[in-house]
């Protein structure tokens, strides 16, 4: 993950509102054209009705990511938390005119792994439980690819020694609520994109990275709820179950960064 770290972008996002035209859903939206109009990133999210009230365990999600050619190639993610390592990632990535997607973890500084380990079921708990991620609806052309989505228990989680929570309501001694949120996008696409699990094999984020603080106050609608029925399909259609045995074999782990690129890295996540 960070080899060529010295040739990423850190790429300041700006706030925007974004209404879908199929779905009306209105979303808070933060993004960036990109170095030289390439590298376009777009993330945008609405909050159930009470969520500054009380904290929500929930959202709806808008990811955007420009592909740099016709083959439609590329990745992208958002760190939930802010940082990459210790927080709960989502991945996307196009993949036969579906956009495909995957929770992630790492500890450090490395090629994140499927969350919950092999089977995905670690750190699960009734405090804890898994993130689920149901889809609206998924779009992919040339130039980019978007998933509309819910995504459910995508603010507190769990694993191995890590358990961290996001708060949406306002906190003592705050005078806004804030999401501190993290994102990356790379050009290049997994070399399996098939697979979905730890077999999943993708490179560094060299189209972009960054972190940001996204502030709630107009991020709550009271549409929630009915927006929520629209998420009836279930995430990677057709893909691997990651039993096959071409997502078996998995990359070489990551060598330890050296510590110029580690600061590299830590100082924008």
């Amino acid at each position: 993950m960070l080899a060529g770290t010295a040739f990423a972008q850190d790429l300041t996002l700006s706030p925007s509102t974004y209404v879908d035209a199929k779905t009306g859903i209105d979303f808070t939206n933060w993004g960036t054209p990109g170095e030289n109009g390439t590298g376009a990133f777009n993330f945008g999210f609405v909050l159930p009705a009470d969520a500054l009230q009380k904290d929500a365990t929930e959202y709806i999600g808008r990811l955007q990511c420009q592909s740099t050619n016709a083959s439609m190639t590329g990745w992208c993610g958002i760190a939930h938390g802010g940082h990459m390592p210790s927080d709960l990632l989502l991945m996307a990535w196009p993949y036969k005119n579906n956009v495909y997607t995957s929770f992630r973890f790492v500890g450090d500084y490395f090629k994140p792994d499927l969350f919950g380990g092999e089977t995905g079921t670690n750190g699960t708990s009734a405090a804890f439980p898994a993130p689920q991620l149901s889809v609206i609806s998924t779009s992919v052309n040339a130039t980019n690819y978007e998933v509309i989505y819910r995504c459910q228990n995508c603010w507190a989680w769990q694993q191995g020694s890590y358990n961290e929570s996001v708060h949406t309501s306002l906190q003592p001694g705050d005078a806004e609520s804030v999401f501190v949120l993290g994102w990356a996008q790379a050009t290049k696409g997994p070399t399996n994109p098939a697979c979905t699990g730890n077999g999943l094999n993708f490179g560094f984020h060299d189209a972009g990275y960054g972190q940001w603080g996204a502030p709630l106050s107009n991020a709550t609608r009271t549409n929630y709820t009915t927006w929520t029925k629209l998420a009836t399909q279930a995430p990677n259609p057709g893909a691997s179950n990651d039993t096959a045995a071409s997502c078996q074999a998995k990359a070489a782990p990551s060598a330890a960064p050296t510590a110029a690129a580690r600061r590299a890295v830590e100082v924008n996540w």
